[in-house]
């Protein structure tokens, strides 16, 4: 198949990277899958299919993360696996933590946890920090959905299961904005294609990630519309979330980050900023580029990390002063 031989090329310079993480994989029992906070479907679809396929190998595989399921990814299969404890005292062999490469984004927990085992890192995001012990990164693959299928792939699995294919799906639709963004390629679609055969319907998939919002998110969408500020021109559009926000709306955090890329959509905007307040004084901040700016870059100098067009980092301190650091860095590049 045209599309595997592609997959190979693509992987051929990470080839012993991957043998390597093969053999690891083959040796471990019991297998820790961890991702960032604040999971959403490329991570989430992403350690699903690892925790199926390992199941499949008769391996002891051990979901977590720190943040609860957004409620919008409780229809996938497997879902329920996941659990936001972590046993400080369970012994694993392996540890794959997925489309996250620094092991702070992953939790405090998973931090002091002394019993990792090696970490294999699986990452499309190329301006990240890898902190694995062995790292597999694609920067071109459209979402770290397509990494583990070069890992499953690797591992011997033929044919998706149903379980698998509908989460893989969800990673290519979630981080591609419904095949929308300029992330979305030939290898994007043959590999839905692949989902599909699989059985994957399609809309039970797009109706959950996208079309499915409640009347919390509405409300918040409305109050930061209300407050948002639009800079140089109309060229940058920054807008936030604050504690008393979320409380008065009943949005969730995740429901917040979301709004980031709703917001680019006005006509004229280049970068979208979303400051989403976590803590008081500590905030999530979320760019968005509909243009040739970068974001990646300005959100690695920040201590963070991302996309070319999507990225984010934290940041503590008064907004005022945040968001003016914000704008200095933005007018910097921007044109």
């Amino acid at each position: 198949m045209k599309f595997l031989k592609r997959l190979k090329k693509n992987t051929m310079s990470k080839q012993s990277t991957l043998d390597e993480i093969v053999k690891l994989i083959y040796d471990a029992k019991n297998i820790l899958i961890v991702g960032h906070r604040l999971p959403e479907g490329d991570v989430v679809g992403s350690a699903l299919c690892l925790y199926f396929a390992l199941q499949k190998m008769k391996k002891n595989p051990y979901l977590y993360n720190q943040d609860s399921i957004p409620k919008n990814l409780k229809f996938l299969p497997g879902v329920k696996k996941f659990s936001c404890l972590l046993p400080s005292a369970k012994k694993f062999d392996l540890t794959l933590m997925v489309d996250v490469g620094e092991k702070g984004r992953v939790g405090e927990s998973f931090l002091n946890h002394p019993f990792l085992g090696k970490i294999i890192c699986l990452d499309h995001h190329a301006v990240s920090v890898h902190e694995g012990n062995l790292n597999f990164v694609l920067p071109n693959a459209s979402s770290t959905g397509i990494v583990v299928y070069h890992v499953l792939k690797a591992l011997g699995v033929k044919k998706l299961s149903y379980e698998i294919a509908t989460n893989l799906y969800c990673t290519l639709i979630t981080d591609t904005g419904s095949f929308r963004y300029s992330n979305t390629n030939r290898e994007t679609f043959e590999l839905a294609k692949l989902c599909l055969d699989s059985g994957v319907d399609p809309w039970l998939v797009a109706r959950n990630c996208f079309e499915t919002q409640p009347l919390s998110w509405f409300k918040m969408l409305c109050d930061v519309v209300t407050h948002m500020e639009i800079k140089m021109g109309g060229k940058i559009l920054m807008a936030s979330v604050s504690l008393a926000q979320l409380k008065k709306t009943r949005a969730s955090l995740e429901q917040a980050e979301a709004l980031a890329s709703h917001l680019r959509t006005l006509e004229g905007v280049q970068v979208c900023a979303m400051f989403i307040e976590q803590k008081r004084g500590f905030f999530k901040i979320s760019f968005r580029s509909n243009g040739s700016y970068d974001v990646g870059k300005l959100a690695k100098r920040l201590g963070g990390g991302g996309h070319r067009k999507a990225s984010g980092c934290e940041m503590q301190g008064p907004l005022s002063s945040i968001k003016k650091i914000i704008l200095s860095e933005l007018r910097k590049n921007l044109s």
